[in-house]
């Protein structure tokens, strides 16, 4: 998968700007939040395989979904090896995140009503936008971007939260499905 451009992520110094459009992604069939859901195989059965076992997973994974450049996928790493107890922590806050999306993509497919603490899971992300969210202009439109901390080992997963916002109101295509080389299903849209 490719990068974000640098037409987009305007670093300055240790102070990128994020925004909400994905480059080189497919947010309308393949939204970055089912892919994060999904990080989990066999997800709903006694013996679940988490593709995320360690924060230098999850940067990993952030980076292969375009969601950090090569410079910020290493500087994370830094950073988590500088500070493993925060790095930890993120990855616990992401996994819960993760977690909590799963559950909502699934209460949707099910047509049940969300759970109020996955909901709130999700919203505490989006709150951290607040007065920081912005509307950028980039060659392809106009998307929603946001400042944040260079510091910031979750930086992330921002938009995360707002493809899986934007997932969930897709509501009638969200569905389980199987695809690729699992056999198991998964929340997709169809």
């Amino acid at each position: 998968m490719s990068n974000l451009s640098t037409d987009v992520w305007r670093l300055q110094g240790l102070s990128p700007m994020f925004t909400s459009e994905l480059i080189g992604r497919d947010e309308v069939t393949k939204p970055v939040s089912l892919e994060f859901a999904n990080t989990v195989h066999w997800h709903a059965s006694q013996h679940p395989q988490d593709t995320l076992r360690s924060y230098p997973d999850l940067v990993s994974w952030a980076h292969e979904a375009g969601l950090t450049t090569d410079r910020q996928a290493r500087q994370l790493v830094g950073l988590a090896q500088a500070q493993p107890g925060a790095a930890r922590r993120a990855l616990e806050r992401a996994l819960r995140l993760r977690e909590a999306i799963y559950r909502i993509f699934i209460a949707v497919i099910h047509d049940k009503p969300v759970g109020a603490t996955d909901l709130d899971a999700l919203n505490a992300v989006v709150k951290k936008l607040g007065g920081d969210a912005q509307i950028k202009r980039t060659r392809s439109g106009f998307v929603w971007a946001w400042r944040t901390d260079g510091g910031d080992l979750e930086s992330f997963l921002d938009p995360i939260a707002l493809s899986a916002g934007r997932t969930v109101r897709r509501r009638p295509r969200l569905r389980l499905a199987v695809s690729g080389h699992q056999q198991e299903p998964q929340p997709a849209l169809v």
